[in-house]
């Protein structure tokens, strides 16, 4: 089980990063 909590916090992790690249690339 835990793995499953790891990927679901991977899964959180990802969705914030892919909205913050947007922004730190532009800058």
């Amino acid at each position: 089980f835990v793995s499953n909590g790891a990927a679901a916090a991977d899964q959180s992790e990802i969705m914030d990063l892919r909205k913050v690249p947007v922004c730190l690339p532009t800058g």
